[in-house]
């Protein structure tokens, strides 16, 4: 079944040379660290934080309404001069933002919070889900909507994840690697500016 043409202002979303679609709507913190390799839309609402780590989302990726990406943090234990410095006091710890990978053919739903490290190619992200620091989700699998993860939560290729904490609760069909593609590029090819 075709998907329906969703139309857009061309005032209300900016097109890049790779033909991406931005939203004039949504927020993007250090542009200079975020790439979107083409045909990727970032819809209203949307805050994309490339001013702490670099964010790269591949082809035909959908970030939809209201959604916040920021690359996770990772903790260190100090170590050398600064901790020989101070005896009195514990190692300092520092904290690192992990870059982020997000693979092609990749939809994040609506109000979401992603600070995973990676996710996967034909990965579908239900709406309200939250995913802790440093995730990774490999490819063809679907967290569905309202899905918490923790924090390093790992999960398998073609796993179906539900609940809160995030447990697999069975698997995506093979199929999936060649649908999902398929209906990003019918999502942003049926996505039209009204003339």
């Amino acid at each position: 079944m075709e998907p329906e043409d969703i139309f857009y202002a061309a005032e209300d979303y900016v097109r890049t040379t790779t033909n991406n679609l931005v939203s004039r709507k949504a927020t993007v913190h250090g542009p200079q660290n975020v790439s979107i390799k083409g045909k990727g839309i970032v819809m209203p609402g949307v805050t994309l934080h490339g001013d702490l780590a670099t964010i790269r989302f591949g082809r035909y990726c959908l970030v939809d309404e209201g959604s916040t990406i920021r690359p996770g943090v990772r903790l260190e234990q100090g170590s050398g001069a600064a901790a020989a410095a101070d005896a009195n006091a514990k190692a300092a710890v520092t904290r690192h933002h992990t870059p982020m990978l997000v693979g092609n053919h990749t939809h994040i739903g609506r109000g979401c919070v992603v600070e995973a490290a990676a996710i996967g190619c034909n990965v579908t992200v239900g709406d309200g889900c939250v995913l802790g620091a440093n995730c990774i989700i490999k490819d063809n699998c679907i967290i569905e909507a309202g899905t918490v993860l923790p924090p390093g939560a790992v999960v398998p290729p073609f796993t179906r994840v539900h609940g809160k904490p995030g447990l697999a609760v069975g698997e995506v069909p093979e199929s999936f690697a060649v649908v999902q593609p398929e209906r990003a590029i019918a999502f942003f090819n049926n996505f039209k500016r009204i003339s």
